[in-house]
């Protein structure tokens, strides 16, 4: 029997340090993108890195928000 490759436990293992996401549900989330279509696993992952680029917190008010007054 074949190990899993290293790109799949990685994912895994990424998807497990979300906030109540336990291994078998991060295996879950694993293989639904494995089989989804590319342009959803791309869409994903282009959300995530948007969202880092884009959101601060305001310095005013603590809020969440794409432009810090």
């Amino acid at each position: 029997m074949e190990s899993t490759p290293e790109s799949i436990n990685r994912l895994i293992e990424e998807f497990s340090r979300f906030p109540g996401i336990g291994r078998k549900t991060a295996q879950r989330m694993t293989f639904y993108l494995l089989n989804a279509q590319n342009n959803q696993a791309m869409d994903l992952s282009e959300a995530v890195i948007n969202m880092k680029a884009k959101i601060q917190l305001c310095s005013e008010c603590s809020g969440i928000t794409e432009k810090d007054p």
